[in-house]
């Protein structure tokens, strides 16, 4: 079998060997930044989503302060379970870290809220 083949089938399966759960983003300033995220893959040991961020009209009509945007997993209690904030300056790509796969996985139903941040 060709090398390029084989290590395609070997690495493919890494991304899903956790069963990692389909991720619900929860976009509190959806007027403002448009939101695509994609599914939750892992990257030596670490859970990540890529998340397209498409500024529609400055954050400070959605009630943001600042440039900063923040995000949080929440677990079906409303639990946070990591936090993380960011600068959002112009439309782009940002890859967020959603924490360790191995705690993850524990997690069977997790969402994602994004939106402005508070003070630091």
């Amino acid at each position: 079998m060709h090398k390029c083949l084989l290590a395609g089938l070997i690495l493919y399966p890494m991304a899903y060997a956790h069963g990692l759960p389909v991720l619900p983003v929860q976009n509190l300033f959806q007027e403002c930044v448009a939101v695509t995220a994609s599914a939750p893959y892992t990257v030596n040991g670490r859970v990540y989503i890529d998340a397209d961020m498409r500024i529609i009209q400055p954050a400070g009509h959605c009630g943001c302060t600042s440039t900063a945007a923040a995000y949080s997993l929440l677990n079906t209690d409303g639990m946070t379970l990591l936090q993380a904030r960011f600068d959002l300056i112009r439309s782009e790509k940002k890859k967020l870290h959603l924490g360790k796969a191995a705690e993850f996985s524990k997690q069977s139903d997790v969402s994602l809220r994004i939106g402005c941040a508070g003070p630091p």
